[in-house]
């Protein structure tokens, strides 16, 4: 049984609105799927282009624009894990468009791509990236599909 699932998020965007149920229910969702039942700590944050280029520059050392980027902090496994995830609704949205996909299952796809980070898995190697991307598609058909987000004035 579950100890505690603890979502914290911090929307400094002006355009768009989280759903957070929903992103809370997805989050149970993906650690019902991991069989994961120890404390998650999670820290959401929505920022702009030039706070994820910053981002992505000093930790990454990638001075680039960029749609997510995640942060694990502690990771046991069966027992805690806590971490930041920090993804730009701007280029999230425009990365959709270009792909073909709708702005919501992107989003859904972003934070269960980041999700997995904070759990240790990784894409540095050809035979983990496989691994990860075949984990990522099983879990996004198998969770639920709603809404994550929605731009302001939005109806």
């Amino acid at each position: 049984m579950r100890k505690k699932v603890s979502v914290e998020i911090s929307n400094r965007t002006r355009q768009y609105i989280v759903i957070k149920a929903n992103i809370e229910k997805l989050i149970k969702e993906i650690l019902e799927y991991l069989n994961f039942s120890g404390d998650l700590e999670l820290s959401l944050a929505l920022v702009g282009n030039r706070t994820i280029r910053a981002l992505n520059k000093k930790f990454r050392n990638v001075d680039k624009f960029t749609d997510v980027i995640s942060f694990p902090f502690e990771c046991n496994s069966q027992e805690k894990v806590t971490g930041e995830i920090v993804i730009c609704p701007y280029v999230a949205e425009a990365r959709a468009r270009k792909i073909g996909n709708t702005f919501s299952n992107y989003f859904e796809f972003l934070l269960i791509h980041s999700i997995l980070h904070l759990f240790g898995f990784s894409h540095d190697k050809e035979e983990d990236k496989t691994s990860m991307e075949a984990l990522e598609d099983d879990i996004f058909k198998k969770v639920e599909k709603r809404s994550f987000i929605k731009k302001e004035g939005f109806r």
